[in-house]
């Protein structure tokens, strides 16, 4: 509602495409001029929307999702924060978070890292730079990078726990989960058409790697001065290690975290 009364308020609007924000307002019984803004034009257009903000109230809008998450919104906002002039927001529909909900992976800790390369020659170096990474890791594909995205990731980062969301909130949105294998496998066999969202499991260490010399050193010295539990915590941060494995390392060597 507070989406509909802001546009019905607006005297401008910009979008990426008139013909799909004419269709929503229509909907809606909304006549409002539009002015075309999207990567293309950005920079043409940007002085010319600053302008007419410090007249008049202008909205932006986006063809699908939340404005400015991947799309050039966010100059635009860098541009009227510069000017001084009023910015506010009216939260929507988000496919990254809405994939990540559904996806039945970790929520604790996420990384959005927004479209991999179009070209599949900087796929294996993009997911290199995630390889270690411990959040869950979401990305946007396109419809024709989804079978080379699926196969790189599962080259570098291994076989892990993923979902593939499609249309989320749409009339034919589908949730694939299971392994990276599993998922590439069945858009493999049946191709998948849509606006795709990819959530992978991120990097586990393994829990039975001993520790080194050094972080051993560093939990004896602790010891007399420290619980166990605070030791975890405090040895988990220094060495960026998961709490787990110093948890693993503690009841190991007879000593259990209080």
């Amino acid at each position: 509602m507070r989406a509909l009364s802001t546009l019905s308020q607006a005297d401008l609007i910009a979008c990426e495409d008139k013909r799909v924000t004419q269709k929503l307002l229509s909907l809606y019984g909304l006549e409002k001029p539009l002015i075309s803004y999207h990567d293309h034009n950005g920079a043409r257009m940007r002085p010319q929307l600053l302008e007419k903000i410090k007249e008049r109230r202008v909205a932006l809008v986006s063809d699908a999702g939340m404005p400015l998450i991947s799309d050039p919104g966010y100059k635009l906002v860098r541009a009227c924060q510069l000017e001084g002039l009023p910015i506010t927001i009216i939260p929507g529909a988000n496919a990254a978070l809405s994939g990540l909900c559904v996806s039945g992976i970790s929520t604790t800790h996420f990384l959005f890292a927004g479209f991999p390369p179009p070209k599949s020659s900087g796929l294996s170096s993009f997911f290199e730079s995630h390889l270690k990474t411990t959040a869950s890791l979401i990305f946007y594909v396109g419809k024709e990078k989804v079978i080379s995205t699926l196969s790189q990731a599962l080259a570098v980062l291994g076989n892990r726990k993923a979902a593939l969301c499609r249309e989320l909130t749409k009339k034919f949105e589908e949730v694939l989960t299971g392994s990276l294998e599993e998922i590439l496998n069945i858009c493999t066999t049946t191709p998948r058409k849509g606006e795709f969202v990819l959530i992978i499991e991120g990097y586990q260490p393994d829990e039975s790697t001993s520790l080194t010399e050094d972080v051993q050193a560093d939990i004896q010295k602790l010891r007399p001065l420290y619980r166990d539990k605070d030791i975890t915590q405090i040895i988990s941060t220094l060495h960026n290690l998961p709490k787990k494995t110093i948890y693993n390392y503690l009841i190991q060597h007879n000593e259990s975290p209080a």
